[in-house]
């Protein structure tokens, strides 16, 4: 199985999946159809020209046995070259393919797509991790077919989750997870949300209007005197916003998210 359009990099696979527990798929999509054997191709083999094997899931944490997309491995390797060419900085995976078993035991959501090999949670090797830089890599995922993407906060390391998911919940510009912003009984706000992957907390990033403030991201916000809106993006994709003298819960839009300034100057050369 190739993992590139040119043929350079390929590997030989076997039929599957694994008779492994850890292996079962119970959701609604079938399991993948080919399989990588560890034991044969060794962890160090390369699957794109940035990436080994070994940096699209956790040698130390999955059984013997990993699934890749070959159409999402190369549209990685894509988006690395595209932000390479932009800021010198190359990407550093933070998950990749999780068997069941492994995303069962890490909290993953039930049919993550990490379990098919099409996921990848990455962030920068060097460089900011401000919602500047978050939104040009959604972008550049967004241009390169993954229709999944979310940002995950600073506070809690940090990182873009791109997949492509072939259901429904992504599609035309829908956001595949609720998120509510709500109002407490002392005036401060909090966001909520449901459905997302167990990877940390969304990023997220609070607004107002009506008066000048500053962007302040966090689980929490107070909004300052004289604001007449509080304004919120959730894992900057999901937008929610409310009158200063809202109360309750007030889901958020799905498809608002603001557009992507461009990224900070150029890093010097990474991988």
């Amino acid at each position: 199985m190739c993992f590139d359009g040119d043929g350079a990099h390929c590997l030989p696979v076997i039929p599957g999946p694994p008779a492994d527990p850890d292996y079962q798929y119970t959701g609604r999509f079938p399991a993948p159809a080919r399989w990588i054997d560890r034991d044969r191709v060794g962890d160090g083999a390369k699957v794109a020209a940035s990436f080994a094997l070994k940096e699209l899931f956790n040698p130390s944490a999955e059984g013997r046995f990993v699934a890749l997309s070959p159409s999402a491995v190369s549209a990685l390797q894509r988006v690395r070259d595209d932000w390479h060419q932009r800021t010198g900085a190359g990407l550093r995976i933070t998950s990749g393919f999780r068997s069941p078993g492994r995303n069962a035991a890490v909290g993953g959501v039930a049919n993550s797509r990490h379990t098919y090999g099409d996921a990848f949670d990455f962030k920068p090797t060097t460089g900011q991790w401000d919602q500047p830089t978050r939104l040009a890599m959604l972008q550049l995922c967004k241009a390169h077919g993954f229709n999944e993407r979310l940002a995950y906060s600073p506070a809690k390391g940090g990182h873009v989750h791109c997949a492509m998911d072939p259901g429904q919940a992504w599609r035309d510009g829908k956001v595949g997870f609720d998120a509510w912003i709500v109002r407490a009984e002392d005036g401060s706000w909090k966001a909520e949300w449901a459905g997302l992957e167990a990877e940390g907390e969304p990023a997220l990033v609070w607004r107002v209007e009506g008066v000048e403030a500053p962007p302040v991201e966090g689980l929490t916000f107070t909004a300052p005197e004289g604001a007449s809106k509080v304004l919120l993006t959730v894992a900057d994709v999901a937008f929610c916003e409310a009158p200063i003298d809202a109360t309750g819960r007030i889901p958020c839009e799905t498809n608002a998210a603001p557009a992507a300034p461009a990224p900070a100057e150029k890093a010097p050369a990474s991988k």
